[in-house]
């Protein structure tokens, strides 16, 4: 089968009506939605660490689970159902494609995939580079959804993270100027990524988390390896995650996260790949693995996909194949390629008769950057 035409989707053959799940339902103080979706979340955690960290997922005023949750601590649920979602309901929609997006994480091998801890991200070990002063990782982006037919769709896309090799700790005690409010910072231990805020008044050793402090947390964690060197004294560093909401490190254990700035072009190239290298490396290097792997880790239910669930045919997609356009030039100069040879032998088709209006869209994060340099003297930006 030809895959000339493919998409970054790939639709599985099993269907949501063929995956039953344990339902939740629980009581709510809160009346807006934002409110409830918040305390459900709060409580899921709290779940969850009574039952070693089982795949519980929630949404609205809903907890979901594949397995029977058994031991529920101080929380309490006014009523539960052990059956497939009503595909009619967004939230258990929603619900049902958080706790597959969950499944597809954990079922992976982690000597070829590291993953995020709260997003649908998989590192790929086997592409990662690094050298004296920078760490590559080559990340998959992937989500699930499913429609109201029941169909579900993996949805992915390839990119890359620049990390520094040395540690926020190093870059603090230096005095760099990259290290600045807003800064972005990931922990080396859970992959997650942050938002750096400040340095913080109090070390490491200050009990930070229900009278414990950080490297007693790490050590509770069985993690203790990741903080024997550390000294107690070290100041601990507040960053915040998506939501504001701020939390204590160590700053030895989180790595500066580079902007493309200051990604060196030899790290850019090396990195760089062409549209059909990154299809490749998508398709048949990571997609492939993680959805095989997937399958055969599954024990909930039995996941079924094809190849053709990535052919553009297959999911209802027409194929239009266009002729490179023919482009007139001035002095009866045409071409369907070489625009730049044509431009300089024939000039312009017609030249203008009055002033031509261009309109710009530029990313505003690029916008900020060029205005603020224009403003300091710095830069000089010819479309502001």
């Amino acid at each position: 089968m030809s895959l000339s035409h493919v998409i970054t989707e790939w639709v599985l053959d099993t269907n949501a009506s063929e995956i039953p799940i344990h339902l939740y339902w629980i009581p709510q103080k809160n009346m807006d939605a934002q409110g409830i979706e918040s305390d459900t979340a709060r409580l899921k955690y709290q779940v969850r660490r009574e039952n070693d960290w089982m795949n519980i997922q929630s949404a609205a005023h809903l907890l979901g689970a594949f397995e029977q949750i058994k031991e529920w601590g101080d929380v309490k649920y006014i009523d539960d159902d052990y059956r497939v979602i009503n595909l009619d309901s967004p939230t258990e929609r929603r619900l049902l494609e958080r706790l597959l997006s969950e499944q597809l994480k954990r079922a992976q091998d982690p000597k070829r995939f590291r993953s995020h801890r709260n997003k649908p991200i998989l590192y790929s070990v086997a592409d990662r580079i690094k050298d004296k002063e920078y760490d590559v990782s080559r990340v998959l982006m992937y989500d699930i959804t499913v429609d109201p037919k029941g169909s579900i769709t993996v949805g992915f896309d390839l990119s890359h993270e620049f990390t520094f090799q040395k540690s926020l700790y190093n870059f603090i005690t230096e005095r760099s100027p990259l290290v600045k409010t807003d800064c972005k910072v990931r922990d080396i231990v859970k992959h997650n990524t942050w938002t750096f805020k400040r340095v913080s008044d109090k070390p490491i050793s200050y009990p930070f988390i229900a009278g414990q402090n950080l490297i007693e947390y790490y050590q509770h964690q069985g993690l203790g390896r990741f903080v024997e060197s550390i000294p107690p004294d070290t100041p601990a560093v507040v960053c915040v995650n998506s939501k504001g909401e701020e939390f204590h490190f160590i700053p030895q254990l989180l790595r500066l996260v580079c902007t493309w700035e200051t990604v060196p072009k030899y790290l850019k190239d090396k990195a760089k790949l062409t549209a059909n290298e990154r299809m490749d490396a998508l398709i048949n290097k990571i997609m492939n693995p993680v959805l095989s792997t997937w399958s055969q880790n599954e024990s909930h239910f039995q996941l079924r996909y094809k190849r053709r669930g990535l052919v553009a045919q297959y999911n209802g997609y027409k194929i239009l194949r266009m002729k490179n356009p023919v482009l007139e030039f001035g002095k009866g100069v045409t071409t369907n390629q070489k625009v730049t040879k044509s431009l300089l032998k024939g000039g312009v088709w017609q030249p203008p008769t009055q002033p031509v209006e261009v309109q710009f869209l530029i990313d505003q994060e690029i916008a900020s950057q060029c205005t603020q340099r224009k403003k300091s003297g710095e830069f000089y930006f010819p479309f502001f």
